[in-house]
Formats: structure tokens, sequence, C-alpha cells
């Protein structure tokens, strides 16, 4: 498969490999290429862990086995990154999905098919040219190095047996086109490798006979009986026994196009399959997002249009089926997985429905994308700005199970994630409310069973040219459709009333907002005949916020829409007129709610845009719900269409928005800072006062409130830094733990911001925000940089709590690169700050990285000074979190110091904290050292297991500097229990993850694991390599491992 200019490919026959535009694939050894072969074989569709140890130790696996895997598939998942390919996991096992014609032996089969079928259609040349295309191919027998492997080797049979018959299509398309004398030789070959198969002799018959050589061509049916009499007692069969008669004959049937010897293929007797296409996934790989709004009841009408969307997004493939499907079958597997895909978009007026059609349908259809359902506002026609491509991909990412730190910050980067994640995944994705074609084209699939539908007011023009997006126009409701909807929704009095009902209709312009409105204004009007609200509709109003000196006909009907005087502004007119029966306090509700940046809220939000207390914000709201003037997206949170947005800002007065926005404003500054005290109350010391507050706050006391009330407001909140930069002080610890792509957003508004006012102070905490992400990120020479200016800054204001977290940020810099003196200078450094500052936790986390850095040095004992030091601090706080760490960093410092049982008992204490806060990282890293004070106290097959469960919880995570630790574990358990092989695998892995993001400690231990493990395979030379490679890096060994390490170099054999 071609992407842009770069060729992959995928081979098994022949030898099992991956080409990368026109070069090999590096794939490791030959347990890496069986583990591709058998990922390959069942290309789409997971393998399981015990499957996969079958087919790569047989009956005698390791007691590791699993874990060898992960290590191989991790290195697999390496070496085919540039490719653009990777291995997912799935359901406890793991998966490679292709794209179409990527694997050789798809692409030869479609082709031989194909040939196949040109010939019994009677055209040879067309026959010819797809055989000789697919016959290429081949580089040699089928999995070559495994055919004779039982995971390989019933594949193996059917693909040799596959290509025999494409042979003898060839041939019999080149006896056809009278190409007798070229086929000889070969057919001679083929007689002598393939005595047994009598179609072959029959063509050399064929071939002689026709060259004018009948003599030889009676003596190939001569040969032919003589090895089949020889070798299986029988006598040549029907066909072939009936042309040697012909030929004894001169029987004018055996000149060109004159007989069948076999050559033909018939039904059922030897024709190969249609070669059909990979069939999509029927089942998730990583996640199943769900993300379908609620249906909308009472939905009514618009059956030519949901038509219209099965034919495009169900029955469009329905032409192109696999073999064992009829046209009429519509189940979920009918399409096939390489199918372009299908985009339809509902076009049509604000109001008109076209976001209620998309979501109806998608539940009607909901079980035929049993791989999920996304659906993202894109807010295209809301009165701020609409949602931008790059940050809709980052929610569909995010749903999709891509962990945020782990989502590109490059727009055509994200664009290409995504569509990796939906390739051969049955999913419907709605683009609701879309602006322009440019806003949804980096939001689309590339190929496979995805539908994707669209709402927009927009035509979308240039997405239907140049992407072959389908049109589906959404108009006003039938009359008898959008009488038929106030019936249901009036009841009993609209049926009896059907002239009222009508002239309702015609005055809500048959727009299905409107008329919902409408209905619910009657239905809340019980005594009020029909009529008469009709009348009331038609008459002019003005809107509850314009004041009495405004003349009446300033805004009595509201032009919503570009085309002047259409009829369907009169939705203006209903909302006026719903507004106009709601209770004062309702009516001012709506209008400010218009000036909520983000796509939702809830009522506290309201208390503030308002100024209102908690119950009577409460109550607007659920009078605004009832009206139908908001909506409630989850539970205790609201949103507004669009237009009501649009209607709802139109109405505000002069004095209103700013004094809304600062009361909105300044109360997520507070809960923000309420909700971090919930969940590190140890550091409130650390974030700036909010300023008192009139808007009563949520209650968010407890870590499991408090993360609740962030992942909630987090858009919001981002939305808010570019007013508030204060919340970067406040948020950047728990943007720090993964959401590396809000992070970037809010420091990045909040600096602009700061910066554009001249608040130095505010500008600094953005730049540490920031110093953060890209810390997390690995790119540390841009977060040195950022910590830098902010330390800067800090010392210029005298703001000592942040110059000392800086000042800490610059030390991580310099240990996670290796560089221990320089981290050591920093560090001192930031632990005079924090002390000046009267920050214990600045001077308790520093002492913990002092520590890290002390027992890098070979400082066993200075390193625990550290750490208890902090531990202390910890405990005096009543910091958890910071607690836990310091048990599992003393833990590896006992191990040096030879107390692996002490060490023990500090890492079940650790563990005992990190799973009660739900700290994952913590919890890895703290396994990771339980399993090295296991193996110490030479309890192997225990430390195993923990190093296991560790790293399937940092690759749970993305951590890969974890990843590399625990392989490393890995491979070290496996040298002490004689599995040398086995060690060897896991410390390349490890080596390859420590080299890709730059941890020298890491790669010195991958090494010098190395050299254990090829001196012990009997190795030295590659022992001797590792060795020197080990003590050769930036980043020291521990003291105990280098002096080992100089002494198995100094013992090995050959030169120094």
């Amino acid at each position: 498969m071609r992407l842009g200019s770069v060729m992959v490919e995928f081979r098994i026959l022949g030898s099992v490999g991956a080409v990368h535009d026109g070069a090999a694939i590096a794939l490791g050894g030959p347990r890496h290429r069986r583990l591709l072969a058998v990922l390959l074989l069942h290309a789409g569709q997971p393998v399981s862990v015990p499957a996969l140890t079958d087919a790569l130790w047989g009956e005698r696996p390791p007691r590791s086995a699993a874990a060898m895997i992960h290590v191989r598939v991790s290195e697999l998942r390496n070496a085919l990154r540039a490719a653009g390919r990777g291995v997912l996991t799935h359901d406890g096992g793991y998966l490679l999905r292709l794209g179409p014609d990527e694997l050789d032996a798809g692409r030869f089969e479609r082709l031989a098919g194909a040939g196949a079928a040109a010939l019994a259609d009677g055209d040879p040349a067309r026959a010819r040219a797809a055989l000789e295309a697919g016959l290429a191919l081949w580089r040699g027998p089928a999995l070559a190095e495994f055919a004779d492997e039982a995971f390989a080797r019933p594949d193996a049979i059917r693909l040799g047996e596959l290509r025999l018959q494409a042979v003898e299509h060839r041939i019999a398309a080149d006896l056809d086109l009278g190409r007798h004398g070229e086929v000889v030789a070969e057919l001679r070959k083929l007689v002598t490798d393939q005595p047994l198969r009598e179609r072959f002799w029959g063509q050399l018959m064929v071939a002689l006979y026709r060259a004018g050589r009948q003599g030889e061509a009676l003596q190939a049916y001569r040969a032919a009986w003589d090895h089949l009499r020889d070798q299986l007692g029988l006598e040549p069969g029907d066909t072939l026994r009936g042309l040697h008669q012909a030929i004894l004959t001169g029987d004018p049937a055996l000149q060109v196009g004159g007989v069948d010897v076999g050559t033909v293929p018939q039904p059922g007797h030897g024709t190969p399959p249609k070669a059909g296409r990979p069939r999509a996934n029927p089942r998730p790989v990583t996640a199943v997002p769900a993300q379908l709004p609620a249906d909308v009841p009472a939905f009514t009408g618009r059956a030519d249009q949901l038509r219209r969307l099965d034919d495009l997004l169900l029955h469009t493939h329905d032409d192109h089926t696999p073999d064992d499907r009829t046209p009429d079958d519509h189940t979920p597997d009918a399409r096939p997985a390489d199918a372009t895909v299908t985009v339809a978009v509902l076009s049509g007026t604000a109001g008109v429905g076209k976001t209620a059609l998309a979501v109806h349908w998608a539940h009607r259809s909901r079980d035929r994308f049993p791989d999920g359902h996304l659906h993202v506002d894109l807010r295209g026609h809301d009165p701020g700005r609409p949602m931008a491509a790059t940050d809709a991909l980052a929610r569909l990412l995010t749903a999709l199970g891509v962990r945020p730190a782990d989502v590109p910050l490059d727009i055509d980067e994200r664009a290409a994630r995504l569509r990796t994640e939906l390739a051969g995944r049955r999913m419907l994705v709605i683009l609701d409310n879309a602006s322009s074609a440019e806003q949804v084209r980096p939001l689309l699939p590339g190929t496979g069973p995805c539908g994707v539908l669209v709402t927009s007011r927009d035509s979308l023009a240039g997405l239907v040219a140049r992407d072959g997006a389908r049109r589906v126009e959404v108009g006003l409701l039938p009359p008898a459709d959008a009488h038929s909807l106030l019936r249901r929704l009036i009841g009993a009095r609209a049926a009896a009333d059907p002239t009222a009902v009508a002239a309702l209709a015609a005055r809500c312009a048959r727009l299905p907002l409107a008329l919902r409105i409408a209905a619910e204004l009657a239905v809340s009007r019980p005594a009020l005949p029909l009529r008469a609200l009709a009348s009331e509709l038609a008459a002019p109003s003005t809107p509850p916020s314009v004041s009495s000196s405004t003349p009446t006909d300033a805004r009595p009907r509201l032009e919503l829409l570009d085309a002047g005087g259409d009829p369907r502004t009169a939705v203006a007119s209903v909302f006026s007129w719903s507004i106009r029966h709601l209770p004062l306090a309702a009516a001012r509700t709506f209008r400010l709610l218009g000036l909520h940046p983000g796509a939702d809220f809830d009522v506290h939000a309201a208390a503030a845009l308002t100024g209102r207390d908690l119950k009577g914000a409460r109550r607007a709201v659920e009078a605004l719900t009832r009206a139908h003037l908001l909506h409630e997206t989850t539970p205790a949170r609201y949103g507004m269409h669009d237009l009501l947005r649009a209607y709802a800002v139109r109405l505000v007065t002069p004095e209103e928005p700013d004094a809304a926005l600062a009361r909105l404003s300044a109360y997520y500054v507070a809960a923000a800072a309420t909700a971090m005290d919930g969940l590190y109350p140890a550091e409130t010391h650390r974030r700036p006062p909010a300023e008192p507050q009139d808007t009563p706050l949520p209650k968010l006391a407890g870590t499991d409130a408090a993360r609740r009330w962030l992942d909630a407001e987090r858009p919001n909140l981002v939305a808010v830094a570019a007013h508030r930069p204060g919340l970067s002080a406040i948020m950047y610890r728990y943007l720090g733990a993964g959401l590396t792509t809000d992070a970037l957003a809010l420091h990045s508004r909040a600096h602009q911001t700061a910066d554009g006012t001249g608040d130095r102070e505010g500008a600094a905490w953005a730049l540490l925000g920031l110093g953060e992400a890209y810390l997390e990120m690995g790119q540390h020479d841009r977060a040195a940089g950022l910590f830098g200016r902010s330390l800067a800054s800090f010392d210029g204001t005298g703001q000592g709590i942040g110059a000392g977290i800086a000042m800490t940020g610059l030390g991580r810099v310099e240990l996670r690169q290796g560089n221990l003196d320089a981290a050591h200078r920093h560090l001192e450094g930031a632990l005079t700050r924090c002390r000046s500052a009267g920050d214990p936790t600045g001077e308790a986390r520093v002492l913990n990285v002092l520590g890290v850095v002390a027992e890098r040095l070979g400082h066993t004992d200075r390193a625990i000074g550290h750490y208890r030091k902090a531990l202390a601090l910890f405990q005096r706080t009543g910091d958890l979190s910071g607690e836990a760490a310091i048990l599992s960093n003393l833990s590896i410092a006992e191990q040096h110091a030879d107390r692996p049982d002490r060490a023990v008992g500090h890492c079940e204490q650790a563990l005992v904290l990190f799973r009660r806060l739900g700290d994952v990282s913590g919890e890895a890293s703290t396994l990771d050292n339980l399993a090295g004070a296991q193996a110490r106290l030479g309890r192997h097959a225990v430390a195993a297991e923990h190093f296991e469960r560790a790293y399937a919880l940092y690759r749970e995570i993305g951590d890969r500097e974890g990843q590399a630790w625990a392989l490393n574990g890995l491979g070290e358990t496996a040298l002490a229990t004689g599995r040398a092989g086995d060690a060897v695998a896991c410390h390349e892995a490890a080596l390859a993850v420590a080299a890709e993001i730059g941890a020298p400690d890491q790669q010195a231990r991958a090494h010098a694991g190395l050299g254990h493990g090829h001196r012990a395979s009997g190795r030295p030379d590659l022992a001797r390599h590792h060795y020197e490679r080990a003590l050769g890096g930036r980043a020291d060994l521990d003291p105990a491992t280098a002096r080992d390490v100089r002494a198995q170099l100094a013992a090995l054999p050959g030169p120094r």
C-alpha cells in the first residue's frame, strides 16, 4: 500500500519479512520473524498469548513466556514504526492490522482469482497479465523458514497449492494465446518437480503436439504413465488418457482453442476461490467509544432522508460483498475492510433538525457499527470561535483510547494518527455542526469500513467535489409531518383542533426546533386554546431583555439567517415568544448563558454568570430545560443549541457581558483552586490564594470528587485561561500528570495573556507549566529553556516557591540526560530557594531527587539520608503521595546497601499508599523496585511476576522509561535462572527503548545485561562489546554493577 510516496509490503511468499519504501525492515532474529509470521497469518484478527507462546516455543515454553512475548512485540513495534504500522493490544492478545494489498499473499490471491476468472470468461490475454503479476510476487516457498512448523504448515501448504494452480492457469492462457513453443522448457521442469500432477503432463503433451513434436508428446504420456504406476500403482486419469488418444488420431480439436485438457478451471473442481478482500475486524481493538447523544423523543418524518442515509452509509458496498454473502446480506461483516470511506453531509438551514436526524439515524443503525460511535460538536456556528480541527482531532483520539500524552502536537500528525486508529474498524463518526470543508477534512478516516455523517448549514461544496462526500438536503418539515409532530408533543388538544395546529406549524415555519419550543409552551398553558397561542405568536413582541425605552420594533424578529425575508426567520419569533413567557429571572439566565465560552456547564457556572444563589440558578436552569431552551448533555450538565446561543447573545445588553464573564472566570479560578486543594492538600501553600467569592462553590472534598470536577471542566478551564493566567499556577500539577495537550493549550494561552499585560509572575508560572509538559514529552532541551526563563522571572519578582520549582525542573532535566554533576548543582540551588521560601513540600521533593542523584553517583548512605529527611517532611505535611514515592526510592537504596529485606518492607508500605491514592505510575515503579529486592533475596520466580506486572502497568500508562526498567529487570531475572537467550532478548528490547527516549542509565544497564547474556551463551566478542559500552556511557552504572562488569570483562578470553 502506498502512503504518500512510501510503499509498505509484508512478505510471506518466501522468507518472512517486510519492506518499507523499497528497503527491507530489520526485524531481528528468527523468533521476531516467527512472531511476525503468526500475526500476518491472522492479519486483522487478535492472536492470543497462548497461541503465540505455542508458535514461538512449542511444547516447552519458558516460565516468563508472556513477558518474552511482550518484549518481542515491543521490538516488532519499534521495527515497524517507520512504516506506519503497529501491533495492537487486543483482549489480552495482539493484532496486526494491514492496509489493502499490503500482504503479498493477499495480493497474490486477488490477482490469481482475477486471472482464473478471466480465463473462464475466454480472455486469455487479461488472464495471463493478472496471473503473471501474481506469480512474480513469489520469492521462494511460502513461509520458507517456518513451512514445516505446526503453526505455519497448513497455510504454507494452501499457498503452495494456490501457486501451482496459478501456474497451471497461466500456462493455459499461454497455450490459448499460441505460445506453445515458449512453455515447453518450463513444463519439462514442472513435470520433473511435480511428477504426480497430471495437468502439467497434459499441458506438456499439448504444447509439444502444437509445436509439431507429436512423438515427444507421446513419450511424455508414457513418462507420466510410468511415474503414476511406479509411485501410486495407478494409471493416468480419463483426461490424460483421452488426450493421448487424441494425439494418436491427430484430432483437430487439439489445435489452439479447440481442446480442454483440464487447463481451464471448472467450478468446484480445483478452481481457486475468488480473492476476497480482508474483512473488517468486527470487534474493537483499543476502546469502544459510545458517544451518541440521546435519541430525540417523538422523532417524526424524514423518511426519505433516512432511506438515503441507509443507501449511502449501509448499502454502498453491497455489490462488493465477499463470495459467501449475497447482495441482500447487510450484516455488519458484509462491508469489506478496504472499502472507500463514505461521507454523508446533512445540509440545511439552522433549526431544521439536522443533528436530530443524524442522531436518530445513528441510534437506528447503531448495531451496524459494532466498533463504536464517535460524536464531536464542531461548534461551527456558535457566536464564539468554532472548534479548531486540531482540537477536534485531540478529542477523537482520546475517545479512541489514545493517552493525552501520546496525542501528537502537529495537526497533520494528529490526522494521520486518527486514520491509523480508525483503519479497519467499523465505526460511525458524526461531525456535528461543521462550518467548512477545511474544518472537516482532517477528521476523515482514510480507507476502511467507517461511515462519516456530517451536519452543516453550509453545503460543503468543497467536501463534495474534492473528497467525494454525498449531500443529503434537509428542508423544512412537510406540513403533514409538522402537524404530526405537534400532535405527538401536545396530545389530545392538538388532535381536536387541526386548524389551530396548522396555523401554529405555519407560524413556526415548520422548523423542528421552533415546533418543539412552541409545543412545550402549549403544554405548559393547558387552559389557553391553541388558536390563541397561534395568534400570540403572530403578533410582534419585544424580547424580555430589551428595556422599556427601546422601540418595540428594535428586535422583534431577529434575522438569524443570511437570507433576508426568508420565512424561516420566523424561528426568531418563536424564541422571543417562548422567552416572553418565562419568569424574568429565567429569561435573564438564558441570555447570559449564551456568553459561556464552553460547550457545556453546570448549575454552579450558571449561578456565577448570573450572580444568583445556587437555588435560584437551579430553578432557572430547570425552567429553561423544560422550555427546550437548554438540553442536558450529561447528568447535571447542560448545553445550548448554537442557534439559541446566537439568539441569546444578541439579547444581552451592553453593560452585561463584562461583569458576567468576570464573575464566571473568577468562579472557575476559585473552584479550580478548591479542587486542587482536594487533590493535593499538602500543596495548598504553593498555589496563589483565590479571590473571595460570592458565588457558591461545588463540594469537592476528597480526591475522587476533585478529580471528577477537574476532568469535566478541563475544556472550560482551558478557555478561561486566556482571561485568567493565574490558572497556570493552580493547574500545572494536575495537567502535568500526562494531560499534555491541554497543558500546552492552557499554559500557552495563560502565558500570552500574562505577557501581554505585563504580569511577570503569571507569565513565569505559565512557562513553568510549559516546561513540565515538554519534559513529559521527552523534549529535554526545550523544557530546560522554559524552566530557565521561568526561573529568571521568578527571581525577578521575588517568588521563592516558584523559583524553587523551576530550579528543581532544571535538575530533573539534567538527571534524565545523565548529567549528574549539573543535576546536583541545580538541585542544591533549588533546596536553598525552597528553604528560604518556607516551602516544605518543595524541600522534600528536592531531597527526593537529590537522593536519586546520590545513588547514581554511588553515594548510597548519602542517598538514604536525603530520603529519610524527605520522608519526615512529607509525613509532617500529610503528603501521602510524596511519602509513598520516598518509601519506594528508599527500597532501591536499601538494595544497593545490600539490605533487600528492608527494601521489601518499604515497597510493601509504598504499594499500600499508591493503591489507596489510585496512582498507577507509583504502583508500577514500586512493583519494579519490589521485584529487584525479591531477586536479591533469591526469589526469582516472585521477582519475575512483579517485573511482568510492572511492565504491564508501564505499558498501560505509556511510561517508556519505566518499560526499559522493567525489561532490564526481566532480563536479569532470566539470566539468574539460566535462560541466557531470554535475557538477551529482554535487554535488547530495553536498550531499544532507552536509546529511543534518551535514558543513558538504562542503556548502560542494558549493555551490562547483554554482556552477561552473551558471555553465558559463549559469545565473548559480543560480551566484550557490550561490557565496554556499559562502562563508557555518560551515566555510570551503580558501583556494584560497575565492579562486576569490570571483573567479567577482565576475565573474558582474547584481547583486552
